[in-house]
């Protein structure tokens, strides 16, 4: 079997390919793209390795402020609309946070430290993203800072990707997953 996870947020994502094997196939993210040029990477990825399962993190529950979760419902709604016409819909959940963070030990309230902790423990290390972008990062000033703190956020989000793909692989199928509560299908 092999899944696609997608730590979905509007300013930045990440996404992973696992076979069950617990091998990374792939893994990409959005810096520096358009919404719609990483939707298209996303497609794209899955259809290059034919994946069974595609997981998104969707919106947690709870979260009443209209300015953080309208971009993203926007951007579910252009990724949903790519997946129709990609004929990807019947492998495709949305995973509420919650749901995957209490299947590791120390990640559901510890937040970025306790997800790096859990994902190492599993042998697993994100991109150096101030490595990968180092020229693109100013020399001085708060625009350095700011982009700085960025990467640095990008690389936790590369960190919940290969949790979520690893929380994927412990179920059998879609329908599996969709037994449990916090996981939901597209529904058109």
């Amino acid at each position: 079997m092999k899944v696609l996870t997608v730590d979905l947020a509007a300013r930045f994502s990440a996404a992973t390919v696992m076979n069950s094997s617990f091998k990374i196939l792939e893994e990409f993210d959005s810096w520096g793209k358009s919404s719609f040029d990483f939707v298209n990477a996303v497609i794209n990825a899955a259809v290059k390795h034919r994946v069974d399962i595609i997981v998104f993190e969707d919106v947690p529950y709870g979260l009443s402020k209209q300015f953080m979760i309208k971009p993203v419902l926007r951007l579910q709604g252009v990724f949903i609309h790519a997946l129709g016409l990609a004929d990807l819909i019947e492998k495709t959940v949305f995973l509420n946070p919650a749901t995957w963070q209490r299947t590791f030990e120390g990640v559901y309230g510890k937040k970025a430290a306790g997800a790096l902790a859990a994902a190492q423990l599993l042998g697993y290390n994100p991109p150096d993203m101030l490595a990968i972008h180092a020229d693109e990062i100013p020399a001085k000033g708060k625009e350095r800072t700011k982009m700085r703190e960025q990467l640095k956020k990008a690389a936790t989000d590369y960190v919940d990707s290969f949790l979520m793909a690893r929380w994927a692989l412990t179920h059998s199928s879609r329908d599996e997953m969709l037994e449990k509560s916090g996981i939901q299908a597209i529904s058109i």
